[in-house]
């Protein structure tokens, strides 16, 4: 097994994926459908009435951050790039506790919800460093699940490389946050201890098996029931971050401060290390350089998967001091991430203000994101309080909507203003969205497969979701082109199943990337297998597993082979890497 491949092979990977999907291949025991083609590029068209109407989740505070639920439609005033828009839909939600059964949490339908919703979906990343003193971070955590959570409430918890599924099984959280409680200080010294210093610097990003066995222990093994091992995704601007960090790391190196540099922000970082509100030495900027890449990571991760979520979806940021980013923008594309997504991002600092003095672009950073995301944000709040505020504050909310006066869908990110005529009230919601035409008849399931397979194309380490071994081979094929045979196993007992007509029924998406030795892309194979057993084939099936074979065409010889399968039923990924020798 290969450990990884440059990230930037996987990323071509990926964007070759919308035109390199082909036509589903037969077996003996399987039956495929077309491959899930994401859609085509569109010209710029006018919004359809039915599907595209712009949802603006909007909750309304006082002074003492209590919610005000007094307003009407005519109280609000909305902008998109500063162009006013008439609104065309106004609902009011409180939430109360029902008692009834779990709710479909994935979200099938094809336009933005708009109807009430009856639910919330709490994410909780706990992010590196110290989070129980001295604001009690992870107390804030239980206090949330424990106190404050509907019972029809969906909540889950992320942490490291490992998360769990979204459940309303409170309790079966509360385990595992108070495990992370007892268990996460002692993970963080082992890490710090690792990522420092050159090999920081020059090593990869991967935790090495011993302190992953100590996270394991927090959250029980990758694979088992209710765990998932998640990819990190990127900023979308990660190679200028990178390029960003070796800078300054560079500087640290040889003290060389009067580099000159792009921006004005990170002009100060390279100029004066005292800018970074640290003093930083060399050690301490890796490290903290490393926490923050990490958590970034998680946080981009936690608001892809919660981008196909139905519900009221918030994701709760618990972090020792925040997130370091050399530029302003990289704060405005992580909030603008999750203001696409809709998903509302509280930020809670457990360390409170810097403690060594000077000034801290860490805790503007929160502040900006949580702010354009729609969100609260504390570094001087205890814990407890600041879950208690934001609970009671995401108990009522206005829904607005509105066709935009700009028809143009050109993928580009619309900044939504939203007033009030009312003085001296707070306003939280998502402050932009990015233009894209949604359109009738628009698979959604495939969409959701689509960007689970690509952003797990994009991880350089196998994921174990899902087990799986494969094999690999470069070949010919009979007209004298390359190929590579691969086979893959599938262990089966976590692929979902359905029943009808006495027969088990069952379907997962498998993408195959070859690679040739110098990372370069040199062919894809992407299918849906969907297959049918009768009890005794079901038998084998659960002995075995699932066999799937492919011949995959390549422009030449492969060294590389990475193979990603996703089960949209269990809503779980796997991957496995291979070096061919």
């Amino acid at each position: 097994m290969a450990s990884g491949w440059r990230e930037s092979a996987w990323l071509v990977a990926v964007s070759l994926c919308l035109g390199a999907l082909v036509a589903a291949q037969g077996s003996s025991q399987s039956s495929q459908s077309p491959p899930p083609t994401p859609p085509a590029p569109q010209s710029p068209q006018v919004f359809r009435s039915s599907v595209n109407l712009v949802p603006v989740d909007v909750r309304v505070v006082d002074r003492d951050s209590k919610p005000v639920t007094d307003l009407t439609q005519s109280d609000f005033l909305i902008l998109e790039n500063n162009v006013r828009q008439e609104i065309r839909h106004f609902s009011t939600t409180r939430l109360l506790a029902v008692e009834t059964a779990p709710q479909p949490l994935l979200r099938t339908a094809d336009t933005p919800a708009l109807g009430a919703q009856n639910r919330r979906v709490f994410l909780i990343v706990l992010g590196r460093g110290r989070l129980q003193p001295p604001a009690k971070g992870v107390d804030a955590a239980l206090d949330l699940i424990k106190k404050h959570l509907l019972p029809q409430d969906y909540v889950g918890v992320l942490a490291w490389n490992r998360a769990t599924d979204l459940t309303t099984d409170h309790g079966r959280i509360v385990d595992v946050v108070e495990r992370f409680k007892k268990s996460h200080e002692k993970v963080e010294a082992l890490l710090r201890q690792h990522f420092s210093g050159l090999a920081a610097i020059y090593g990869g990003n991967e935790i090495p098996p011993a302190i992953q066995k100590e996270i394991d222990t927090v959250f029980g093994v990758a694979g088992a029931p209710g765990v998932r091992q998640l990819p990190p995704e990127a900023l979308a601007n990660a190679s200028r971050v990178a390029s960003d960090t070796r800078r300054i790391t560079d500087a640290l190196q040889t003290q060389a401060m009067n580099a000159a540099a792009e921006s004005p922000r990170l002009s100060s970082v390279v100029n004066d290390a005292a800018a970074l509100g640290l003093d930083m030495s060399l050690d301490e900027f890796v490290e903290v350089n490393a926490q923050t890449m990490q958590d970034v990571g998680n946080l981009l991760t936690g608001i892809g998967y919660l981008r196909h979520v139905s519900g009221e979806k918030h994701l709760l940021f618990v972090s020792e001091f925040g997130l370091m980013l050399p530029r302003a923008e990289d704060d405005k594309g992580i909030a603008a991430a999750a203001a696409d997504a809709r998903v509302v991002l509280d930020i809670l600092h457990t360390g409170g203000t810097n403690p060594r003095g000077g000034i801290d672009f860490r805790i503007p950073t929160s502040r900006t994101i949580a702010d354009l995301a729609g969100g609260q944000f504390t570094s001087v709040m205890m814990g407890p309080a600041f879950v208690a505020r934001v609970d009671n504050v995401s108990r009522f909310q206005y829904t607005l909507g509105y066709y935009p006066a700009n028809s143009q869908m050109d993928g580009k990110y619309r900044r939504i203003s939203v007033r009030l005529n009312r003085p001296g009230l707070r306003l939280l919601y998502r402050h932009g969205y990015f233009a894209r035409q949604f359109q009738s008849g628009f698979d959604r399931q495939q969409m959701i497969s689509y960007s689970r397979i690509t952003a797990a194309a994009s991880y350089g380490t196998a994921i174990l979701d899902l087990p799986l071994t494969i094999q690999a081979a470069n070949g010919t094929a009979a007209a004298g082109t390359a190929e590579v045979t691969v086979r893959a196993q599938i262990a089966p007992h976590r692929l979902s199943l359905t029943e009808a007509d006495g027969r088990k029924k069952g379907s997962v998406d498998i993408a195959i990337f070859c690679a040739d030795a110098n990372q370069g892309l040199v062919g894809v194979d992407w299918n849906t297998v969907q297959f049918e057993m009768t009890p005794d084939a079901h038998q084998r099936f659960l002995q075995k597993g699932l066999t799937y074979s492919a011949r995959v065409a390549v422009s030449g010889p492969a060294r590389h082979v990475k193979v990603v399968i996703y089960d949209a039923g269990a809503d779980l990924i796997g991957s496995a890497l291979l070096q061919i020798r």
